[in-house]
């Protein structure tokens, strides 16, 4: 019982309380069919902003707000009731429907606008129903002086401006299902679907503020700033939006803050200037971001004109952009101000209601009259009346809620179907979200899932011309597109392309230089390195320089490499000394075969078998043309044609002295010493012979060339050398030449050891051995040489590998015949027998074994050299030299 009779008392102090609070409260009512309530900030909180003595409104309502005119904020509400008025003039619009509306002062505080919300008519009927339903759940009854109550009619809430008040309101509404329908809270926490439920705004959200903030910033290539924030939830939602977004730009170049702070009218002055004492410690950093409230903003910058903070770029949130309040004493501080405002004009048909004030707004009005009394010595009557862009969005959340409401009670031209007393208050708020018009103010109005509207911003800054400043638009952002210049800036500079290094912690490092970042700030701050060396970096801002790949070579700038011409090996001082000394190799073979000819019946020229030893000439004068080939140019004909070449020489020279060591072996082995009879000795068996070796070459090179054909290949040799080298596309083709070849020198040299000790007077077999011992030794080193090593080195050393071979086979083959021919003509003669002494004694010969054994081969006092008479003068060198012939 107790509890009960608890309950009635506190419907009745609800209602006194309601009642005092009703009669003392000033507030825009205007009855109708169906209601709204509206929340606008008449009033700043006292000791917000600077006062005039004479303003005397706060005095009127002392228990009000006490602090002086947001001139912004009778705008907000004389656009909501131009919106009203229109609307209800509307014969299409919610016909049959009038629209009335209860409009209460925020005073830009969260407390004052909760109790002023709580005389909303939605509120004290839901609050009165739940109530009744306790006192009647007790047995008892009330008097009908305290039943009688209005009906409940509101059906939504526009408001509020700022968006702490507005997260305040949009709990509170969402109880009793009331969608709140701002036109000017902009923080990104509203677009929390959990929380807010029945939240709608016809701003877009601060993300996408921040968004645009940040394309403006990258658009002008600066990335060294400073924020500073209203501590509110607008600023702070706002700032921490702009702090995300340049922290998660990965495909971007980065941003970095120097100092980022936040702060309120209500901060002392020691602090504000404390932070710009940290900002200055930055000069680098010249862009200050500030995301703050009006009042706020005007405060900071006032300070800052007294701290004399300019030649700074200011980059203003929405709540202060086009406000010539803020700019009045402060145009040399905020010469360079860019400002994000929505994409909402001042209406014009608006702008002309609004300075044409009639009795009758005055009345409807309370704090009309005071405005126009003291809206001339506040402003400067040089300057326009400082207008807010968002009456335009306020004009058009009320036609959102009109279009809802219209759509809801199922409305035509002429008429509505459904009754406004069967109102759902459930349903209004899908109603609203899900209509989508074409404003008076001629915005296209629709809702996103998060219940705000497209974000499309004007991007303006302070132009000054004729000794005069005013805004002028500096560009657009939308959702999608980011930021672009108007049509005047994208043809002729914009007024920043002079700052494009303003706001830099260092310079862009340009092509050819690399960033070495600072220990503070090391993604914004850093020196810019030259390349060094075959490096370079061919775009801005990079982090690293890239070597040039092999035969490609980083220009003067280090911007980008460039293709190596290709050396020309005959041009350089190696190449000549390869052309050099194979003319003077040719040179040397040519006067041995002339000197051979013209003796060529003589016995060393004899002795030595004149047919192969033309044909090691030719061979020997062959394999020194070859370097001058490995010098020339390579072509794809030339490539192809090589190992043909190498091979014909080749063949020449160790077929002419295979044929030569097995002939010698032949002659004196042990079968040919018993019978004295040798096949396959004449001249004709031997160049067969070398024909053969030939002909078998030239088709393993044929092999070589359809396995592995040939080709002109850049190599690099060293960092700045390109030389042409033919190279085939596998190893496969070459190796089985190879492979071939040195089988052949190593038969060769293996047999030309074994006779190297053969007894005779014109016996060549020791050189031959020389020579081929030499020539291993010189593959042996030249294989590990030639594949460490590559381009003109490689080149120069196989050519002077083929020379040295040539040289030491001349030398060591034809240079003691030179000698003897040249400067030992004596020795030169037919060899004269002495006459033999008889034997004593019969003496068996010593056989030999092998074909090594020849060394040891006695033939005197032979046996068998008795028996045998054409054996017997093989010790003579007469008869070598026939048979050898």
């Amino acid at each position: 019982m107790f509890v009960c009779w608890l309950t009635l008392l506190s419907v009745n102090v609800f209602f006194v309380e309601a009642k005092m609070l009703k009669n003392e409260s000033p507030r825009i009512f205007i009855a109708g069919d169906v209601m709204f309530a509206g929340l606008a900030p008449i009033h700043y909180p006292q000791g917000t902003r600077e006062e005039d003595p004479e303003q005397n409104s706060h005095g009127k309502f002392s228990h009000h707000c006490g602090g002086p005119f947001n001139f912004r904020g009778i705008q907000h509400a004389e656009a909501i009731l131009y919106a009203l008025d229109q609307i209800n003039k509307n014969k299409t619009l919610l016909p049959g429907i009038l629209l009335g509306v209860d409009i209460k002062d925020t005073c830009n505080s969260v407390d004052h606008t909760i109790q002023e919300s709580l005389q909303f008519g939605f509120i004290r009927a839901a609050y009165m129903r739940a109530e009744l339903d306790n006192i009647r759940a007790c047995g008892l009854t009330l008097n009908a002086s305290t039943l009688k109550t209005s009906p409940d009619k509101g059906v939504a809430l526009v408001g509020a401006a700022y968006s702490g008040i507005t997260i305040a309101v949009a709990n509170l509404a969402g109880l009793f299902h009331v969608p709140v329908v701002s036109y000017a809270s902009t923080s990104r926490l509203l677009s929390d679907r959990k929380r807010f439920k029945n939240f709608l705004r016809t701003v877009p959200s601060d993300t996408r503020q921040a968004q645009a903030m940040v394309d403006i910033i990258r658009k002008l290539d600066w990335n060294f700033v400073s924020t500073v924030a209203s501590d509110t939830e607008y600023g702070r939602s706002g700032i921490d939006a702009f702090k995300q977004l340049i922290g998660s730009s990965q495909n971007y170049s980065r941003i970095c803050i120097a100092v980022d702070e936040v702060f309120t009218v209500r901060t002392p002055e020691a602090k504000v200037r404390e932070i710009m004492s940290k900002i200055r410690e930055h000069p680098e950093a010249k862009v200050i971001v500030l995301f703050a409230e009006l009042n706020d903003a005007d405060y900071f910058i006032n300070v800052a004109r007294e701290e004399n903070m300019a030649g700074y770029i200011w980059i203003g949130s929405d709540a202060f952009a086009r406000s010539y309040s803020v700019l009045r004493n402060n145009k040399e501080i905020l010469k360079y101000w860019i400002n994000i405002e929505p994409n909402s004009k001042v209406y014009e048909p608006f702008r002309d209601y609004f300075e044409n004030i009639t009795q009758e707004r005055l009345n409807r009005n309370p704090w009309l009259r005071t405005y126009q009394r003291y809206v001339k010595k506040l402003l400067n009557s040089t300057e326009p009346i400082d207008y807010s862009s968002y009456t335009t969005t306020a004009i058009d959340a009320v036609y959102a809620v009109a279009y809802g409401l219209h759509n809801m009670y199922r409305c035509s031209d002429k008429a509505c179907l459904i009754q406004v007393s069967n109102t759902i208050q459930s349903e209004v708020y899908d109603f609203i979200k899900n209509s989508s018009f074409v404003s008076p103010t001629g915005q296209r109005v629709s809702f996103d899932d998060s219940g705000s509207a497209k974000a499309y911003y004007n991007i303006i800054f302070l132009n000054k011309r004729g000794g005069k400043f005013f805004f002028d638009i500096l560009g657009s952002w939308y959702l999608g597109e980011k930021f672009k210049f108007c049509s005047p800036f994208e043809v002729y500079r914009h007024p920043f392309s002079d700052f494009q290094s303003f706001a830099r912690c260092s310079p862009r490092c340009r092509p050819g230089h690399w960033k070495e970042p600072k220990k503070h700030y090391p993604e914004c701050c850093w020196n810019c390195l030259r390349c060094d060396g075959n490096s370079i970096s061919n775009q801005s801002e990079a982090t690293a320089c890239v070597s040039c790949p092999d035969g490609m070579t980083a220009n003067s700038g280090k911007s980008y490499c460039i293709i190596i011409p290709s050396k020309e090996i005959f041009r350089t001082t190696p190449g000549v000394a390869v052309a050099c000394v194979s003319g003077v190799g040719i040179s040397a073979v040519l006067v041995t075969f002339v000197s051979m000819f013209k003796q060529r019946d003589t016995p060393v020229v004899k002795a030595s078998s004149r047919g192969i030893s033309y044909v090691l000439l030719f061979g020997l004068a062959w394999c020194y043309a070859l370097p001058i080939q490995f010098i020339l140019q390579p072509t794809p004909l030339l490539c192809q044609i090589r190992p043909f070449l190498i091979s014909t020489g080749v063949a020449l020279v160790i077929g002419a002295l295979l044929a030569k060591t097995n002939r010698i072996a032949r002659i004196f082995s042990l079968k040919t010493m018993r019978t004295g009879k040798a096949y396959f000795l004449s001249n004709k068996w031997q160049l067969l012979f070398v024909l053969l070796c030939v002909v078998v070459e030239n088709c393993i090179a044929a092999t070589w060339i359809i396995i592995s054909p040939q080709k002109s290949v850049r190599v690099t040799h060293g960092s700045y050398q390109v030389v042409l080298e033919c190279m085939g596309e596998s190893l496969e083709g070459v190796t089985i030449w190879a492979a071939f070849n040195a089988a052949l020198i190593l038969l060769c040299t293996y047999q030309a050891f074994l006779v190297r000790k053969v007894p005779a007077n014109y016996n060549e077999a020791k050189f031959i051995a020389f020579s081929m011992v030499t020539v291993c030794i010189s593959g042996a080193v030249f294989i590990p040489t030639a594949l460490g090593t590559k381009g003109l080195h490689r080149t120069i050393t196989t050519c002077f590998l083929f020379i040295l071979c040539c040289t030491v086979g001349l030398v060591c083959l034809f240079g003691p015949k030179l000698y003897i021919i040249i400067f030992r003509p004596e020795k030169n003669q037919p060899y004269e027998p002495k006459p033999e002494p008889k034997p004593i004694g019969v003496l068996r010969p010593q056989y030999v074994r092998s074909i090594s054994s020849l060394s040891t081969l006695t033939m005197t006092n032979s046996l068998e050299s008795l028996d045998n008479p054409q054996l017997t003068n093989l010790h003579h060198s007469e008869a070598l030299a026939s048979r050898l012939q």
